[in-house]
Order: structure tokens, then C-alpha cells, then sequence
């Protein structure tokens, strides 16, 4: 298991990482409020959301070493952010023959325009015409593999 999990990219590595650790640290605070508190009733959304994050990194990580997954790489082109806190809301990026625009799910950080960036998505995601462009919504892993400097 080791083996095919360092065998994975190193995009959906962090991403199955973070999970897992998510999962393990909601384990151990649901322990910790057993031992202090003995109160069951404390314990249920420590034990759900454990859940959750195993389920959740236990997912793309069967995905990945299945090999049903599809990477997209493009250059960006257009950097879309949020009014207010200035994060990235989406990346256009030119994938031949293909503009493909991808709404962004979690924070990503240094991404500039001119980058050369690969999107790591399931085999069976949709993938919807909009604007004279293919939009991606759900992604496993986004990376950034070469910066403009």
C-alpha cells in the first residue's frame, strides 16, 4: 500500500495525505474527550467526521491507483479572483485544442498567468461547454509543475 501510494502523484499524494490526517486527528480528539469528558454525546460528530475524512481520502486514493483519473495540462492564460479577499475563484487555461476554464475548490496559491498547470480529474467528471470553453467543476488535484520567472 505504501508502494502505490508513493507511486501516485505527488499533487494527489497531498491531497489523500491531508485527508488522512484530518481523519486521524478527529480520532484522537474523540479520544481525548472520552478520557476527559466520558461523555458520549460529545463523541458523535468527532466519530462522523473521522469518518468523513477517511471515507474522503480513502476515495481518490482507490481512484488513483485504479488509474482512472485524467490529467489535463495547460498553460494558464486568465486568473479570476474574488472581489474581496483577492483568492483565486478560477483558472483559464489553453489545453489544445481546447480553452478549458476550472472553477477552483480549495486554495491554491502561486499561480500566475503564463504557468504551465496540471488538473488532475476523474475519468467520469463532467465536463460542460460554456462560454466557448470546457468547464471543469470537480477536480482530484491541481498542481503547479513549471512557474514563469
Amino acid at each position: 500500500m505504501k508502494s502505490q501510494f508513493k507511486q501516485l502523484p505527488m499533487a494527489i499524494q497531498k491531497q489523500v495525505a491531508f485527508r488522512a490526517v484530518a481523519s486521524i486527528l478527529f480520532l484522537l480528539a474523540a479520544i481525548l474527550i472520552y478520557v476527559l469528558y466520558k461523555d458520549l454525546y460529545f463523541l458523535i460528530p468527532c466519530y462522523a467526521f473521522s469518518a468523513f475524512f477517511g471515507i474522503n481520502s480513502s476515495l481518490p486514493f482507490i481512484r488513483a491507483i485504479e488509474g482512472r483519473y485524467l490529467v489535463v495540462e495547460g498553460v494558464c492564460s486568465v486568473i479570476e479572483r474574488t472581489a474581496l479577499r483577492r483568492k483565486i475563484k478560477t483558472i483559464y487555461f489553453q489545453s489544445e485544442p481546447y480553452t478549458v476554464k476550472v472553477m477552483i475548490q480549495q486554495r491554491v496559491k502561486h499561480i500566475e498567468v503564463g504557468d504551465t498547470i496540471q488538473v488532475y480529474v476523474a475519468d467520469d467528471a463532467p465536463v460542460y461547454d460554456q462560454e466557448h470553453c470546457k468547464l471543469i467543476c470537480s477536480y482530484l488535484a491541481i498542481e503547479n509543475i513549471r512557474r514563469v520567472t
